[in-house]
């Protein structure tokens, strides 16, 4: 367990929820199966070791996370979607063109969904490899491709826009007083 990554981590923990749950389920209906009865003891009792290696590598997976089963590819491009967008409307009130603009927005979105190839050029340098830990986006985002949305993460995104939209705010109240 302890050369996993957090999302191989995560996945396993999901796909062991899964087949507990499954299994769970079956029984209900069929309580005499003594094989499906020690299938999901066995599942049941590994979902709870692999959870207490989350926990104890990263952080308490039940009380700063939401397990969500619908909407999350909607809550996943709300929250991309809605920074990308605040950084456009940031960089449309910095130019008159929009082709710079939208080559402007396209740019500097990029960057920062591929800020994570700078840990590994600088990953002798701890203080810039937490730097770019902490700033990035596609590591942020993959949290919810895996179907948990961490709290830590929603704030992340939501400052970003507000960073932006703050930022758009400022360049046209300065365009209008000058």
């Amino acid at each position: 367990m302890d050369d996993m990554t957090r999302c191989e981590l995560l996945k396993t923990i999901s796909e062991y929820q899964f087949v507990a749950v499954e299994l769970n389920l079956y029984l209900d209906t069929h309580p005499g199966d003594a094989a499906a009865r020690s299938d999901y003891l066995y599942y049941s009792t590994r979902l709870k070791e692999l959870i207490a290696a989350y926990e104890e590598q990263h952080s308490r997976l039940m009380e700063n996370t939401i397990r969500f089963m619908r909407g999350e590819k909607a809550v996943n491009m709300l929250l991309l979607g809605g920074m990308v967008i605040a950084i456009g409307l940031f960089i449309s009130s910095l130019t008159e063109s929009q082709f710079i603009a939208a080559l402007g927005t396209f740019v500097v979105s990029f960057a920062m969904i591929m800020v994570d190839s700078l840990g590994s050029v600088f990953s002798s340098v701890k203080w810039i490899t937490s730097v770019v830990n902490f700033i990035s986006v596609s590591s942020r985002y993959s949290d919810f491709t895996s179907g948990v949305i961490n709290y830590d993460n929603v704030v992340f995104f939501l400052s970003l826009q507000a960073l932006f939209v703050f930022l758009t705010v400022r360049v046209l109240d300065r365009k209008r007083w000058s």
